[in-house]
């Protein structure tokens, strides 16, 4: 964890505590606050620095920390209904003849996306807001009022800034409350299985889910972050492999609640147009991918003119694959200064023929990166140098142009020649990657054949009763569960 994940960490527990007391209609509001307020401290790092600071934290207590501030789980597997399922997941339910699923979108472009590949999709924001009485509001707010003025409240968040900024937050995240609050009364949910159970989107469904007792399933979908995918608040985790269970648990995630399934790279499966790399007449170019990441048009800027220097003059396709959050990239096009530099949309290319191409990955960070090591191709990493928690060793960085162009050059002038041992990465996970003799792991037969031992085991405790208390009816247990 860097000093500025940490601090960010010290400011979010110390929301936390100060907003504990809110709850609207029984659902905690902290937990769904949390992603919100982690982005908005992380863009004001220097001015956290100049005021008081929270008590330090030990990233291993996370966790722990956390705890309190979340809804406690108790699920019951033995529940009967839909499967909601986030529909950008819904390859998840491919072949599951046995389930019922409900599939759910949050934004318009989702839906549109979606709507002929899985049915019945609901459209979140058009679901009807459900009635709840407006007392419950009024008492909102009065205890956001208390919390506000309470001299226990770090002095941060008592700014009239920070005071506007999550109230228009609170306002919108009531609203998001009262429509799923109407999903879970029209539909029966047996349980949820969401792609980030932390973000503004699934941390809602995920806390209505358990405040319900209804068992919560989050599927890895990106690298790992100290912020953004802790704590781990589903009841079952699964994850690529054992360098991210490992990660998980450095900062307290529990052992038990955490699966290993195999990658699982669901965004990557889709193609929505005939969209075709640009060519060359005379003989095919080499090529280079960089993944782009969505850390703002400045930070990108930076990024693509470096490489637009580095691979000037040089017989180089570089092929800039955008990030699903930042859709067709239409400001970054004016950036590309070469013939042969093109933008790909998220989508319009599958990967795998990208990576077909590819002699070479680019990325700050991403999944692309660990998919590009499981085929095998060399990834350089731009940024400060440090080490990534799924490699064997630290890989190489690169921040100027002088640095990344001999490498460049390298594949144009020796494509034969492997490039050095620097880029020859390797996942701690051998056994992903093919170092090993052991078989793949099929990650949707693993998913649900551990829900399905879930559900089993609800079943059986049920139905055995070696030791309940005198006077107590066993039979109330098969009701709960028919």
């Amino acid at each position: 964890m860097s000093p500025k994940e940490r601090l960010v960490w010290r400011y979010a527990l110390a929301f936390l505590q100060a907003y504990r007391p809110l709850r609207y209609d029984g659902i905690p509001l902290a937990p769904l606050l949390l992603r919100h307020v982690q982005r908005y401290l992380n863009k004001r790092t220097r001015l956290l620095k100049k005021g008081k600071l929270p008590p330090d934290i030990n990233p291993k207590h996370i966790q722990k920390r956390c705890a309190p501030f979340f809804p406690k789980s108790d699920p019951d597997y033995s529940k009967k209904g839909f499967t909601l399922v986030r529909a950008q997941l819904y390859l998840v339910s491919k072949d599951q003849v046995d389930e019922s699923f409900l599939y759910v979108a949050h934004h318009r472009k989702e839906y549109r996306k979606m709507r002929h590949k899985c049915r019945p999709l609901i459209y979140l924001p058009a679901v009807k807001e459900a009635r709840i009485a407006k007392q419950k509001e009024q008492k909102l707010w009065r205890s956001w009022k208390a919390v506000c003025a309470s001299h226990r409240t770090h002095p941060f968040f008592r700014t009239l800034t920070f005071r506007k900024w999550i109230k228009a937050k609170i306002k919108q995240t009531l609203k998001k409350i009262r429509k799923v609050r109407t999903l879970f009364n029209r539909y029966p949910i047996a349980r949820v299985i969401y792609g980030s159970t932390i973000n503004p989107e699934g941390s809602l469904l995920a806390t209505m889910a358990q405040v319900q007792n209804i068992p919560v399933i989050n599927i890895q979908h990106g690298i790992f972050g100290p912020l953004g995918h802790l704590p781990v608040n589903a009841d079952l985790n699964f994850v690529w492999g054992t360098s991210h269970a490992q990660f998980l648990q450095k900062y307290g995630a529990p052992k038990e609640k955490i699966f290993i399934s195999g990658p699982f790279f669901y965004r990557n499966l889709e193609r929505k147009s005939k969209l075709r790399l640009c060519s060359h007449r005379e003989r095919p170019l080499k090529t280079v991918l960089v993944a782009l990441q969505p850390l703002g048009y400045t930070y990108n800027r930076t990024l693509i003119s470096c490489i637009e220097k580095a691979a000037s003059g040089l017989s180089l396709r570089v092929i800039y694959k955008l990030h699903p959050d930042q859709g067709n990239g239409q400001v970054y096009k004016r950036l590309l200064k070469r013939k042969y530099s093109q933008l790909v949309p998220h989508g319009s290319i599958p990967l795998p023929q990208l990576f077909q191409e590819a002699k070479l990955v680019v990325t700050p960070f991403s999944s692309v990166a660990y998919e590009a090591l499981l085929h095998h191709i060399p990834v350089y990493y731009y940024g400060k140098r440090k080490q990534i928690y799924y490699l064997q060793k630290r890989p190489p960085f690169f921040r100027t142009a002088r640095q990344l162009r001999p490498v460049l050059a390298r594949i144009v002038n020796e494509p034969d020649k492997a490039l050095s041992d620097d880029h020859k990465l390797q996942l701690l996970d051998i056994n992903l990657d093919g170092n090993q003799d052991s078989e793949p792991l099929d990650p949707l037969e693993t998913i649900w054949s551990v829900i399905q031992q879930k559900k089993e085991e609800a079943v059986t405790s049920c139905n055995v009763w070696p030791s309940s208390p005198p006077g107590q009816d066993p039979k109330v247990c098969l009701e709960k569960t028919s």
